[in-house]
């Protein structure tokens, strides 16, 4: 018989069962198109607003019934302002907040313009992150440009752009009024934060961490109960999401399986979440060097959360790069997906604050023994930095190699697995090329790298990743179809989460 102190456990593990296995649908609001921006509902439910571009080729922030029809441009781009972004509507539903950027080293600036067609007015300078209204519509919280610092920093701003007050002092990228205004959270680059305001908004006390990821936070949004804050991650090419608690801090943010590579913009009073899904099916083809029309044919599907996948020379492994358990880890599994486990659980990072490594390319050495991981910073274009580490395919920690410029094709090895070919660029761009020992790290200068897979046989647009397995039977390689995006709703989501019962379900004792 059990005890009291196991029914009570027994109860909330029902609750929980009972509670996740709501069912979750993915209900697209949108076509696919080449690309959608942040969509916003209005307090009503009635209307979308959303950065895109019509059919007409017009463009900027556009408005449309929720259920479907007619879509009018509310703001558009400018020459001279530039291209509206993230609307954010205010509470009463007579304005919506957005960001202006009219070139890449230009200061945003944030504008309120009256909702249906009213007039638009800037706020001033600001950085390129969403605004946030407070509860009572009189103000707008935004990340604004510090002055005396390339950083941001948190401002409180009136709707008539007639005053600002700081509210951080040099940190602050995104932030979020709690739905009650008694609290503001706010990413600092990696690092999400909660403090206190007082009744006119004001910061009292200290901020409290509630999260600290490797790569910097994007978004996050407050749910409707004002206990919890749901953040996303970029990572490697998709996100990932996390659920994490605003009244125990520190505590281990619980990551979340939203069902795709969905940018959640905002939580729904009905418990479903509005995003953006970036669309776009990923497999593994091979091509069989012994036949005589090196038709490809596919082996297998691609998870959104996977890439880089590189089949091992025996074909007897797969190594891949994936967002599975959250920040970007290389694993490693039989070709059917049997028996996986992780090999490298971090990425060696270029920095610290917010670090954006993303991994290029994986590559097994011939015997089988080694795999050869490329990265590079992820901070933007003409960004030419990139490192090779070495790591056991048996596992053990990455060691780092050399440092080379960014190398689109999977990295080179010689036929003994003793050397690595790498390929640099100096400051006009100019190409020189190096054998590399993977015991010692000497380089030695030759004229040129040796032929990739990719020059073999003709290969299909856009495929990635070649490479040889197999005895060099079949060449190996990804091929991605062009990305579309488009807005959906996830119905039922917090229910699925179990936010909605369990917040106010007392623990177990």
């Amino acid at each position: 018989m059990l005890g009291p102190v196991a029914c009570r456990w027994l109860i909330a593990l029902a609750l929980v069962v009972t509670v996740q296995s709501v069912a979750q649908n993915i209900r697209p609001l949108t076509e696919p198109a080449d690309w959608i921006g942040a969509p916003a509902l209005s307090p009503d439910g009635k209307t979308l607003a959303f950065e895109g571009t019509r059919a007409d080729t017009a463009s900027g922030i556009l408005l449309r019934p929720l259920s479907g029809g007619q879509t009018a441009i509310f703001a558009a781009w400018d020459e001279k302002d530039g291209s509206p972004a993230y609307p954010a509507w205010s509470p009463d539903r007579k304005a919506i907040a957005f960001v202006r950027n009219s070139c890449s080293q230009c200061n945003s600036e944030v504008f309120v313009k009256g909702y249906p067609q009213g007039d638009e007015r800037s706020l001033g300078d600001a950085c390129r992150y969403p605004p946030s209204w407070t509860p009572d519509g009189h103000y707008l919280i935004a990340a604004v440009p510090a002055k005396s610092f390339d950083d941001c920093h948190i401002a409180l701003i009136t709707v008539n752009g007639s005053r600002r007050v700081s509210l951080t002092r040099n940190e602050g990228d995104i932030v979020a009024v709690s739905p009650d205004g008694k609290r503001l959270a706010y990413a600092a680059g990696n690092i999400l934060k909660l403090v206190n305001l007082t009744a006119d908004y004001q910061v009292v006390g200290t901020p409290v961490t509630l999260a600290r990821e490797p790569h910097a936070i994007s978004s996050f949004n407050w749910l409707r109960n004002g206990h919890e804050l749901l953040y996303q991650v970029w990572s490697n090419g998709s996100k990932y999401t996390r659920l994490a608690s605003a009244e125990h801090a520190p505590s281990a943010p619980r990551l979340v399986n939203i069902g795709g590579n969905i940018g959640v913009s905002q939580i729904l009073s009905d418990g479903s979440a509005l995003g953006t899904e970036s669309l776009g099916q990923s497999a593994l083809w091979r091509i069989d060097m012994q036949s005589a029309t090196h038709e490809a044919e596919k082996v297998r599907s691609i998870p959104w959360t996977d890439q880089l996948l590189q089949v091992s020379p025996n074909g007897q492994f797969v190594a891949f790069a994936t967002n599975r358990n959250g920040p970007t880890q290389i694993w490693i599994f039989r070709p059917d997906g049997s028996q996986p486990r992780v090999l490298v659980s971090s990425i060696p990072p270029f920095g610290t604050y917010g670090d954006q490594t993303t991994v290029d390319s994986l590559s097994w050495s011939p015997d089988g023994k080694w795999i050869a991981l490329l990265t590079e910073p992820g901070v933007g274009h003409g960004v030419e930095d990139a490192r090779l580490f070495l790591v056991s395919a048996a596992g053990g920690p990455p060691r780092i190699l050399a440092n080379c410029s960014q190398i689109r094709d999977p990295t080179l090895w010689s036929a003994d697995s003793q050397s690595v070919f790498i390929g640099k660029d100096n400051e006009h761009y100019e190409a020189s090329y190096f054998q590399v020992d993977i015991v010692s790290g000497k380089q030695t200068a030759i004229p040129k790298l040796p032929p990739s897979p990719r020059d073999l046989v003709p290969l299909p647009p856009g495929a990635e990743q070649p490479h040889l397995a197999e005895s060099g039977h079949f060449i190996y390689f990804e091929q991605r179809e062009p990305t579309r995006t488009r807005i959906v709703m996830i119905e039922n989501f917090l229910a699925r989460l179990g936010t909605r019962r369990l917040s106010q379900a007392k623990p177990a004792q």
